[in-house]
This record gives structure tokens, C-alpha cells and sequence, in this order.
């Protein structure tokens, strides 16, 4: 009677070692489906847009007229003037959600501004109470662009910076009103204000009380 040979356990386990090391690599080169029947590399988000963060644009409004939107994944804020102390006829507010980058929004004053943006672009239409749609975009911009904001108990104040000017004015939180006669130095980062001297900042977030 012919003799029956074993392969030993531990030669077994080598082989089987060096098979699935034979198949991981061979999975690499051709690709192989998973248990789930997903391809190796894809995964459940596949398709979804990535959420919005650090959204920082400038653009302008018709003749002279400065737009800034600061925004993350949920929320957006959007400021828009048109000159600086006294010369100022916009100055506009609006914060709230957007959806995957559209917005439609109303300030206190009864403007409405609406659009879509990305992480580097935007575009939209604010109208103001009784006024035309004035169509505008925005665009990421480099150095001390952006929007700065004194964020006080008693003022609200809002500057946009751009390469080729200022726009901002500040209001009296109590009384709605414009205030005259400030001083703003981005060198600074100071603004006075009826002889008071406040901090402003580079807005980050669409953090503000409005």
C-alpha cells in the first residue's frame, strides 16, 4: 500500500501566506472588487461635493460699490458699501445659512442679496429697497484684501479692502445711524470712533453680531 504524504501545518500556513501575499499585489496591479462589490479606492462619499470652508471673496457692485463674503460649511456673511464716512449711500448687512454655496438673504434694511459661490468665485445680485438688481462677482484676492469689522457693543463697523481701494463706514448699534468723522488705519488695525479707539480685525468667519 502506497504511503500518504502530509504537507506539515506550518508549511500550510507559509503557503497560504505567500498566496494572499500573491493576491494583494496582484489586486494592486488589476484592481479587485471588495465584499461589498465597491472597486478598491471608492467609498461611500464618492460623488459628494467636499464641504466649504475658509470662503473669502471681494468683488464690486456697479460703479464704486465694494461686496465682501466671508463664509463656512453652514453659514455666510456678506457686507456691501458703497464709499466711506459721509459719502455713503450701501451699507449692507446679511448673514445666514446658505445651501452647498447658494444664498438668498435680506438685511434689517430690507435689501436682498442672492447668488452662489465656491472656495475662489461668486456670483449674484443685491437690490436695494425700491432699486435695480445690481449684478456683481467675487473673487479670491491676495496681500491685506478682505473684510475688516469692529464688532463693539455701542458700534458696528465694516471695511472692505481691496487692491484698489477702501470701502466702509460704521453705524450706531442703538440708533441705526451712520457715524461721521472715523478714522480708519488698517496699518493699525485701529479705528476711532467719536474719540474712541477700537480694534478691528480681518473677518475669518461668518462670525458677527449683526
Amino acid at each position: 500500500m502506497a504511503k500518504q504524504y502530509r504537507t506539515p501545518v506550518h508549511t500550510r500556513g507559509r503557503l497560504a501566506s505567500l498566496l494572499g501575499a500573491g493576491l494583494a499585489a496582484l489586486c494592486l496591479v488589476t484592481g479587485c472588487d471588495d465584499v461589498s462589490g465597491e472597486s478598491a479606492g471608492e467609498s461611500d462619499s464618492e460623488g459628494e461635493t467636499p464641504a466649504l470652508r475658509d470662503v473669502h471673496l471681494l468683488g464690486e457692485l456697479g460703479d464704486g460699490a465694494f461686496i465682501s463674503i466671508v463664509a463656512d460649511e453652514d453659514d455666510v456673511v456678506i457686507y456691501a458699501c458703497d464709499g466711506e464716512d459721509d459719502n455713503v449711500t450701501m451699507n449692507e448687512w446679511f448673514k445666514g445659512p446658505h445651501d452647498d454655496g447658494a444664498f438668498e438673504l435680506t438685511s434689517k434694511d430690507g435689501a436682498h442679496v442672492s447668488g452662489q459661490f465656491d472656495a475662489e468665485t461668486a456670483t449674484g445680485s443685491l437690490t436695494m429697497p425700491g432699486g435695480a438688481a445690481i449684478e456683481f462677482d467675487a473673487l479670491v484676492e491676495d496681500g491685506d484684501a478682505g473684510l475688516y469689522v469692529l464688532d463693539d457693543v455701542d458700534f458696528l463697523g465694516g471695511w472692505v479692502v481691496r487692491d484698489d481701494g477702501t470701502r466702509g463706514a460704521v453705524i450706531n448699534r442703538t440708533t441705526g445711524d451712520l457715524v461721521t468723522g472715523v478714522s480708519f488705519s488698517l496699518g493699525a488695525s485701529t479705528a476711532i470712533v467719536q474719540e474712541q479707539t477700537f480694534t478691528i480685525a480681518l473677518l475669518s468667519e461668518p462670525v458677527i453680531n449683526l
